[in-house]
Order: structure tokens, then C-alpha cells, then sequence
């Protein structure tokens, strides 16, 4: 997997703001000594940070008692010393910027310094694979910056199948003899094995699990790891799968995702027996997996061995379905991809899941940086690691359980199971021949 660490053009844009136009770095020494005597009767000195030392727009200055320590009621005091730009570059989000070299106040329809033309118009080109992930027009293309026109989508996702083909069986016509004779043990056919981590979002938390739902009806060729240390054919509304209360807990039933995608998966292929591990810790930062912060990934490690060697025949995971990032939603975008990338590395090295293992992140509910690292996933170079979506689109909703929240709702869940199904049935499978 690629390990480039690019740097995001909105961080390029306030290092070169800040080295233009701060005026501790533009001064020598002795200009600054000389400036910092100027009359406290300076009545536009403007003091953005709050330190008591402000910018005139042309040189340093010291706020005198009677000076307001705050820009806004400095240009309360003083209307006509700076005007309002549209183009405002304000690289802090305090409302003021500069223009032309002048202190100005953002007006209404100004753009943070993360969009502004005048600072990237000699690196930017128009792409196609320009990926615009906060829907300001500007994105990045994996090596500059970008703007995003009508011609092109404002998030460039893989394509969805709409028009699914059941196979029934025909990748394993064997597995549909031994179903319809009606004379063996569910494990001896299991066909597909994944494993689920990540945040509460992994879990189906809050969500409600509905049987009478087409759904989420139980199925015969599903069967999960329970906290009984066995296989079972898997039922939401009784069985803990870990955390000893997902997805059943206190009389309360969730939808689980792990049992949505083995739904996508063998909706679209009636002799496909697929089996899943169930692991997840809600709230945690990526680091947790990482440092086996609470023993996180140990306990993985020490699941997934136990259930492999109960399933006959079956010595290694098919897929990892990672739906985490909520919690590192400040993360720095190559940052966040390189943790990411180091976890998918470490599951690598297991023996249980080699290079030709599928490994699909899945965006979360939320515009997040991690989200903008995940997309990623579908250009680092590595045929076996993957994006799905999640996150708001144009062309399909993924509504939360509350405005703007976190969390994914049911029927979101059931949504995400079908395009991680597709990705499985209908790429991954093909190419290992299976």
C-alpha cells in the first residue's frame, strides 16, 4: 500500500499566508524595535490574537489602553480605516484579513483561505478525479490542488450496481447441492468470512432491528461468532456478538451491520454461506487499535483465531469491513491515512489475512478528515483495499438517527450493506476467482 504523505493544500495555504503577511516574519530586527515605539495614540492598531501587540496594515503597533483589543470593535471605532472585500483572505476564521496588503473585515460572502483562487490559481487545475470533501468547490487530486466544475461530480465514488445478478450458486454450484439435499452442518458450507471493527457506528448503535422487516429476517446461510465462543446461525434478537450487548442487550434489538452485509452478500448468491466475526469499541480513536489502547486489537487477535478453528476447511478472512474515523474527525488527512495504512499492515501480517484479503473502509456518517483519507484507499496503489460510501451524497442519503448526527439510522445500515456486497460479489470475487 502507497505510503505518500501529501500534504493538504488548505495547511499549504495558511503556512504561506502566515509567512506573507505576519509581520514578525517580514521585519528585521531593528524595523521591529523601531515600530514597537510607535504612539500608543495609534487608534487602528488592530490586535487580532489578543497579545496587545496589533497591525496598523503597513507596520507593528502597540494598543494603548484607549484601543480596543479586539478587531471587531476596532473597526467599530473606526468605520472608514478598513473596508469590506469579498475576497477577504482570513486565515483564521476571526471574521478579518488582508487585501492587497490591507487589514479587512470578511463580508458575507467571503471564502476561508482554504478556497481562494488568488493563493492557488498558479497551482490549480481543473481534474476530474478532483475530490472536493467539505463541498466548497475546491478539492485535491492527490498531488495539487483542484477546482471541481459542473462538468465533474463534487465526490468521485466508485460506481454502485443497480441492476443486481443472482448468481445462484453459480461461483459454488456444489454448496446449492448440499442446501437442497437437506443433509448437512451449516459450517461445513460456509463459502465467505469477514470480520467487522471499528466505532459505535460498527455496532449498529441506537439503530432498531425490525424481523419483520424483509431485511432483516433471519437466514439460514448466515452464521456469526457469538459470545458463546461458537458458531450460530445468526439472530440480532437474541445473541451477543461482543460488548455482551450488541446486538441484542436489555430487551433492546439493533441492526448490526456485519449482519447486513452478509445479507448483501448472500441475496446475491442463494448457494453463498458466509460467516462473520463481530468486533467493535465505540468512541475510540484509530490509536486504540494501533497501541492496543484497552486491549482492542489483541482481543482480535485472539477472536479471530478461535473462530477460524472452529469452521472446517476455512484457514484465513476473506474481508475486513473498518467503519471507524468519527473519532478523529481533527485528524489530519495523511495522518489519519497513514495510521490507516499501518493498521491494514498489521492485520497483513497475520496469518489470517494476507495480501490478496479485501480491506474496505467505510466513510462515516460525517464529513470528517478521516473520510478524505478513506477515499483514498481507492487510488494507494493496492488492488485489495477499498473505499464505501457513507457519508451524505448527492445521489444517495444516508440518514442519521438525529439532524446532523453521528450515527447512522437502520435503514442507512441496510443501505451500506448492499454497496459493501457489491464491492465484495461483484469486484473482489471475481478477480481470486471465486
Amino acid at each position: 500500500m502507497r505510503r505518500n504523505n501529501l500534504i493538504r493544500p488548505d495547511f499549504i495555504l495558511i503556512s504561506i499566508t502566515a509567512l506573507t503577511l505576519s509581520p514578525s516574519y517580514v521585519l528585521s530586527d531593528s524595523s521591529q524595535n523601531a515600530d514597537q515605539t510607535i504612539s500608543a495614540q495609534n487608534s487602528i492598531c488592530v490586535d487580532s490574537d489578543g497579545d496587545g501587540w496589533g497591525w496598523d496594515g503597513q507596520k507593528s503597533c502597540k494598543l494603548a489602553d484607549q484601543t480596543s483589543t479586539t478587531p471587531q470593535a476596532a473597526f467599530k471605532k473606526q468605520q472608514t480605516a478598513f473596508n469590506i472585500y469579498s475576497d477577504c483572505l482570513d486565515t483564521n476564521g476571526d471574521g478579518w484579513g488582508w487585501h492587497n496588503g490591507q487589514r479587512c473585515q470578511t463580508g458575507t460572502s467571503s471564502v476561508n483561505a482554504a478556497t481562494q483562487p488568488a493563493i492557488v490559481k498558479d497551482q490549480t487545475t481543473v481534474v476530474s478525479a478532483c475530490i472536493d470533501s467539505d463541498g466548497d468547490g475546491w478539492g485535491w487530486d492527490g498531488q495539487k490542488s483542484c477546482r471541481v466544475t459542473d462538468k465533474f461530480t463534487q465526490h468521485q465514488y466508485a460506481p454502485v450496481v443497480t441492476n443486481r445478478v443472482n448468481h445462484s450458486g453459480s461461483s459454488v454450484p456444489e454448496n446449492c447441492h448440499k442446501i437442497n439435499s437437506g443433509n448437512y452442518h451449516i459450517t461445513d458450507l460456509v463459502t465467505d468470512v469477514f470480520l467487522s471493527a471499528g466505532q459505535s457506528n460498527a455496532t449498529g448503535g441506537q439503530t432498531n432491528y425490525s424481523p419483520d422487516h424483509s431485511r432483516d429476517r433471519t437466514n439460514n446461510r448466515i452464521i456469526v461468532w457469538t459470545e458463546n465462543n461458537r458458531w450460530e446461525i445468526a439472530d440480532p434478537k437474541t445473541q451477543t456478538w461482543h460488548n455482551s450487548k450488541y446486538p441484542s442487550g436489555k430487551g433492546y434489538y439493533q441492526n448490526h451491520p456485519a449482519f447486513q452485509i452478509a445479507r448483501g452478500i448472500t441475496d446475491n448468491d442463494s448457494c453463498r454461506v458466509v460467516a462473520f466475526i463481530a468486533t467493535a469499541a465505540s468512541g475510540m480513536p484509530i490509536n486504540h487499535w494501533l497501541h492496543d489502547v484497552n486491549g482492542h486489537y489483541s482481543s482480535i487477535l485472539h477472536k479471530v483465531p478461535s473462530a477460524l478453528n472452529a469452521l472446517p476447511g476455512k484457514y484465513k478472512i476473506d474481508m475486513i469491513w473498518w467503519m471507524q474515523g468519527e473519532a478523529d474527525n481533527d485528524e489530519i488527512v495523511d495522518r489519519y491515512f497513514l495510521k490507516l495504512g499501518n493498521l491494514i499492515n498489521r492485520f497483513r501480517s497475520q496469518n489470517w489475512f494476507d495480501n490478496n484479503g479485501l480491506f474496505v473502509a467505510n466513510e462515516t456518517r460525517i464529513h470528517t478528515y478521516a473520510n478524505e483519507a478513506i477515499r483514498r484507499l481507492a487510488t494507494d496503489g493496492d488492488d485489495f483495499t477499498d473505499f464505501s460510501r457513507g457519508a451524505d451524497s448527492a445521489d444517495l442519503r444516508f440518514p442519521s438517527i438525529l439532524p446532523a448526527g453521528v450515527h447512522f439510522n437502520a435503514q442507512s445500515l441496510r443501505q451500506i450493506g448492499d454497496l459493501v456486497a457489491d464491492k465484495y460479489v461483484y469486484d473482489y470475487l471475481p478477480r481470486v476467482n471465486r
